[in-house]
């Protein structure tokens, strides 16, 4: 069945996915052919005990959905190959792996106050380009695939704006930096410089591209550190590259900015006809974010224009 894989793959990449997503669908579905070799042959009684296997792994919550999506992903490709006669996992995940939302609950994403989002990127100031990582993820609400795929090119300076590259995910691709950010981009592009062996924004000491995992462990040690994150604990307890996006989206609205223009900052799919038949103009969302972006006075100068910051 290992060919089924590769042909599974093959799709993937022929569907346009990322990557990363193409890459984490063929790890997943690996490991169920390890333990199941003949997939048309799994029964429910099967996928519960390999459910049970992730779980005495250490995998909970959305691993535990990521590894059933690819595998449900797989069994489609199975159904339009003729392979398999149906796709059992969506029943499956139905029962077993859904969880009610809870707003304000145990199983919601955390979200910090400005003061302990301060706390968290002071924590850093040592290490300029965590610093400046959590720094981004905060004002930009970027997904954590979004940043790292980020090239030197996307960043205008100048203008006070960066580009996203293309995902599958995302709508509008134009963000938008201020005053304080600018001038920590401004500190961490001096110390990339030197350093720098490719494109890529985000490097590392070596010179080469930050990865997944460097971001999300930078992010959770930290907020160990400042009492954010517990391993353990329920969704709410923990604080991870995700909640950065909690936390840019919210403290946005509470800032008085329309959920509209938050949306189109957040790059997501508009799905009401109104929506897609309404145009935004630039530098009215531009004075928007600028206007309700908190200030975390955690740059090296003062709220303000880029030119005051940098006299």
């Amino acid at each position: 069945m290992v060919d089924l894989v590769e042909g599974f793959v093959l799709e993937c990449q022929a569907r346009g996915l990322v990557e990363h997503t193409t890459e984490t669908y063929e790890s997943c579905c690996k490991d169920f052919i390890r333990r199941y070799p003949d997939p048309i042959a799994v029964r429910l009684e099967d996928l519960r005990a390999y459910l049970g296997e992730l779980r005495t792994r250490g995998y909970q919550g959305s691993t535990l959905k990521g590894y059933f999506a690819a595998i449900a992903a797989f069994y489609d490709f199975l159904v339009i190959e003729n392979k398999a006669a149906s796709n059992p996992i969506p029943s499956f995940r139905k029962r077993y792996l859904r969880v009610k939302q809870q707003h304000g609950g145990e199983n919601t994403r955390q979200l910090i106050s400005i003061e302990q989002m301060r706390e968290l990127i002071s924590l850093s100031a040592r290490k300029v380009l965590d610093k400046t990582m959590i720094l981004f993820l905060a004002k930009t609400g970027l997904r954590r695939g979004e940043l790292i795929s980020m090239d030197i090119s996307d960043l205008d300076l100048e203008k006070m704006e960066f580009r996203v590259k293309p995902k599958a995910k995302r709508s509008n691709r134009l963000g938008f930096m201020d005053a304080e950010l600018t001038a920590a981009l401004k500190e961490y592009l001096d110390w990339r410089e030197p350093r720098a062996k490719d494109q890529a924004l985000w490097i590392n000491s070596s010179g080469i591209r930050v990865t997944r995992n460097y971001v999300y462990n930078m992010i959770v040690n930290y907020a160990k550190i400042a009492g954010l994150h517990d391993p353990h604990g329920a969704m709410n307890e923990k604080f991870t590259t995700h909640c950065t996006r909690h936390f840019f989206t919210t403290w946005l609205r509470r800032g008085g900015m329309s959920r509209e223009f938050i949306q189109e900052l957040r790059g997501d799919r508009r799905r009401d006809a109104i929506d897609i038949y309404d145009h935004i103009e630039v530098e009215e969302l531009r004075r928007s974010y600028l206007k309700c972006i908190p200030y975390l006075n955690v740059g090296p100068g003062r709220p303000g224009t880029l030119e005051e910051w940098i006299k």
